[in-house]
Formats: structure tokens, sequence, C-alpha cells
């Protein structure tokens, strides 16, 4: 029986780590260089209750947990139980960052997992290692608002999004869609600013009200981009009147969108 504390944590290795032979050294090397040692190891394939239980916000949105059930559920990952004599959790949160810095191609494809804190630990450690007949759901603490055009899709449609998204993160990087836009002629570039608060789906439904003409797609890659860069362009004009109203109307939601040119 595992004693949880902070000298143990884990690494879940994800389909894209996993296939790629560079990924894959570099990731051990790190391991090597943090002095981690490997108590378990094992393939594993994440189920759809699994999802929902590691990322409480997939219960809610439905299009996140499309794109992560592409993601992990149709390819193998491969798990590994680590310890150390310092803190594991930290030392495995930095072999994390560095190896998504390099390599992650999206949000959901960033190569690998770790818990951040001995309540994730806990936490992940039982769906993970644990019985997985036995899995409770975890709660689910976003905040969630009505949204017309995302609560009524249906499944296929949901999946038609999800495949969509999944195309325009890979034809295009958030980076070089962010940096493209640097030469764009209109007066007021308007970049959303992630909050650390705020889901994707909250942040797509603000999109989806404001912007009545932008695609479902488009606004989960707004919020996608935002998290995933800490802001990100949300729309470009020269109308002052308009570039004032959308960043009323994000404050209104507690949000906050700055005037790239401002800098």
């Amino acid at each position: 029986m595992i004693c949880l504390d902070p000298s143990i944590s884990f690494i879940l290795i994800k389909p894209d780590a996993l296939n790629n032979k560079e990924i894959y050294t570099d990731l051990f090397k790190e391991i090597s260089n943090k002095k981690l040692n490997i108590l378990e190891e094992k393939n594993v394939h994440i189920n759809e209750k699994q999802i929902e239980c590691l990322w409480p916000y997939t219960k809610t949105d439905s299009i996140c947990k499309h794109l992560i059930r592409r993601y992990l559920c149709k390819d193998t990952s491969r798990l590994l139980l680590v310890s150390s004599d310092g803190d594991s959790i930290l030392k495995t949160t930095s072999i994390k960052t560095k190896i998504r810095d390099l390599y992650a191609k999206s949000p959901f494809m960033n190569c690998i997992h770790t818990p951040s804190s001995m309540e994730e630990l806990k936490k992940d450690y039982d769906v993970l290692f644990g019985d997985k007949k036995s899995l409770a759901s975890s709660e689910n603490k976003t905040i969630v608002i009505p949204s017309a055009r995302l609560d009524n899709l249906t499944c296929e449609q949901e999946e038609r999004c999800a495949i969509c998204l999944e195309k325009m993160m890979m034809l295009t990087s958030f980076k070089e869609y962010y940096s493209a836009l640097n030469v764009m002629g209109e007066r007021y570039i308007l970049n959303l600013v992630d909050d650390d608060v705020h889901d994707a789906k909250y942040t797509a439904s603000i999109i989806l009200e404001c912007f009545e003409d932008i695609s479902i797609e488009h606004a989960y890659y707004i919020a996608f981009g935002t998290n995933y860069l800490s802001e990100f362009v949300l729309h470009a004009t020269n109308n002052s009147k308009k570039a004032t109203k959308v960043i009323s109307m994000f404050a209104n939601h507690g949000m906050k969108v700055r005037d790239r040119n401002d800098l």
C-alpha cells in the first residue's frame, strides 16, 4: 500500500509523447536528472469516466470532453508512479512544464499530465491506480452560465465542433496565429487576458454572446489560445466605440480585454 506524501508523484505519458521517440527520450532524461525513482510502470487506456474525474469541467463542457476523448481514449498512454528523497510533486510539475514548453501542440495535445498539489495527487491517484468500477465523480467547481448556442447542441454537433477544433489547432499554432495578427492595419487590436478563473466554456459563451457572427469553433479557439498564451487576440477594429463596447461587455462578465496597441 502506497503512503501518499510529497515524496510520491506520477507521470501520465499521453499518446503524443508515448509515440514520439524524441519526446519520450527527453522525458526520461528529465526523470533521471530529477533523481526520480520509478516504483510502478504500466500501459493504460483512459476511459470517459476517468476523464470526468481527472478534469471535472468536462462534465459541463461536452466539446472539451469530446476533444480529450478523441485524444486519450483511442490510444494507449503510459503511467509512471515515481518517488524521490525530495518533493516529487514539485519535480514532476517542473518536468511537465519543460516538456510542454518544448513539445505541446495544443492545450490538449500536451504530452504529459502530473499532479500539481497533494490534493490533486490523492484525487488522481484514486482515478488512475484505484478501482475503476468504483470511481467517484469529482465536484465540478467551475462557473457555468447558460448559453443558447452551446447548451442546445446535439452529440453529433459537439463531435463535429471537436473535430473542427482539432484540425484548427493542428494546422495553425496559437503562437503563429497570434504573431500573424501583428501586421493587421486596424487601430484597435483587442486581446483577451487569461485570469485563471474562467474555463473554456465560460469564455466561449461570452465570446458568442458578444459576437453573434462568430462560429462556436472560433470562440473555443480564442478561449484555448487565451489560456495557452495568457492572452490572445479577440477582435480588431478601427471603430473606437466598438472597441470600448467590447472591453465593457467583457468587463461586465469579470473578464479583462486590453488594446494591444496601447503598450
